[in-house]
């Protein structure tokens, strides 16, 4: 007969395993934080810093920064006043060049030459002394004889002499200040003079006064005279008075 199968086995039992607690996991550690170079504004920043690399690499530190460079800086004024000695001496160039062409059109050609006038020579006889009658001409240093004579040393003194004092004395006492005089005289131009001298009466004369700067006649006047003598028969100019449109 055939054999009965046989019984199943009973499964074992279960084994309680005995579970290892996990192990303690330390906190991770924050990545250190990478120094931030100083910004230099005289450095080459156009590249992207090496602190903001993402790979996780440890930054480089910053090359120093170079120190700024004057090549540009002195080129640049070097151009600049090349520039500014060519456009001086292109003005010049171009300023005389104007000025040529203006010379050139202002004297068209064969414009005759205008010469200036001849001076009139100079009359040598033009104040020679003379004494005829009742007229005297001079011009010399006089004195006090008579009355032409006084009035020849008063003009001497004012004209040539350019003395006030000496002037004033030969006036009578009171009638010139030496001050004022000599202010004025002061002032005269250094020309020649030339005097007319007409007796009217006794001690009454006509005075005329002809004045010029080398052959130039610049003045002429017309004055009465009155001169008195003391008692030592000096003679004084007493009063000489401007005759109106003389």
């Amino acid at each position: 007969p055939p054999t009965p199968p046989a019984p199943p086995t009973p499964p074992a039992p279960p084994q309680q395993v005995m579970q290892q607690p996990a192990p303690q996991q330390r906190p991770a550690q924050p990545a250190p934080t990478p120094a931030v170079p100083e910004f230099d504004p005289f450095a080459d920043n156009s590249a992207p810093p090496t602190w903001l690399s993402s790979d996780g690499s440890e930054p480089k530190p910053a090359a120093p920064p170079k120190p700024p460079s004057h090549l540009g800086r002195n080129i640049a004024i070097i151009g600049g006043g090349l520039v500014v000695c060519a456009g001086l001496i292109g003005a010049v160039v171009i300023g005389l060049s104007k000025s040529g062409d203006s010379e050139e059109v202002a004297q068209p050609a064969n414009t005759p030459v205008t010469e200036a006038p001849a001076q009139p020579a100079i009359d040598e006889n033009w104040c020679e002394p003379t004494n005829s009658g009742n007229v005297a001409v001079g011009n010399g240093p006089g004195g006090t004889a008579s009355g032409p004579d006084v009035i020849f040393a008063f003009h001497y003194a004012y004209y040539v002499e350019r003395d006030g004092i000496k002037a004033a004395e030969y006036g009578y006492p009171g009638i010139y200040n030496a001050d004022e005089l000599q202010a004025a005289a002061d002032q005269e131009p250094p020309a020649e003079y030339c005097l007319t001298i007409t007796e009217q009466e006794p001690n009454v004369y006509t005075l005329e006064r002809e004045t010029r700067i080398g052959s130039r006649i610049i003045g002429a006047t017309k004055s009465d005279v009155i001169t008195v003598p003391d008692r030592y028969n000096q003679y004084y100019i007493y009063a000489l008075t401007p005759v109106e449109g003389g």
